[in-house]
Parts: structure tokens; sequence; C-alpha cells
């Protein structure tokens, strides 16, 4: 089964973190990633860019709408993903747990 971990969290408590914070979110991202590569379940992931960057894009009669921003408001912006497989459904909770971000989902 592939999963996805998705890393979600407050972005202006991100943006409001020391350098030195920054650097030691930023190496956990890093080793977590590893780990789940060197393990064989990691197929992919990305880091996104802040919501402040964002742009939406909607169909409406067959007309393409884009606008600047997030989709929705919300209290947590999901700030990444991680791609991932596992022989049973337990195994993306045993990896949830491990991750640096208090707020992974996973979902299949």
């Amino acid at each position: 089964m592939r999963y996805a971990l998705l890393i979600c969290g407050d972005e202006k408590g991100m943006e409001a973190r020391s350098p030195e914070e920054a650097s030691t979110t930023l190496n956990e991202y890093l080793a977590f990633g590893e780990e789940m590569g060197k393990r064989g379940v990691l197929q992919g992931g990305e880091r996104l860019r802040p919501t402040t960057d964002a742009t939406t894009v909607r169909v409406r009669d067959g007309e393409v709408l884009t606008s600047d921003g997030p989709f929705a408001e919300t209290k947590e912006q999901m700030g990444g993903f991680y791609s991932s497989t596992a022989r049973t459904s337990t195994r993306p909770s045993t990896w949830r747990r491990r991750s640096p971000a208090p707020g992974t989902e996973a979902s299949r």
C-alpha cells in the first residue's frame, strides 16, 4: 500500500523560530527522510512553498479561474509530505509517530 504522510503546522509559528531552531527542525526532517530511505519505505516527498506563494486554480462552467492564496482559511497549513509504502496498515502509524512534526497525518 502507498501512503502519504502529510506535514501540517502553523506557518506563523514556524516563521517565528530563531535561525538555530529552524536549522534544528530542518536537520530533524532530513534525518527522518534519510531513515525512511534506508528502510526502503520512502517513495518521495517535498517541502511545499508557504501559503503566501499559493495560487488556487478552479474550473467553473468550463472556465479556468485562478486566484492568489490558499483555497481555504485554516489554522494549520500543509508544509510538505512524504510518500511511502507499507506492507501493513499499522506501519504508517509507526512512521507518523517518528516524524519531527507533531501534526503529521498518514493517509492512503
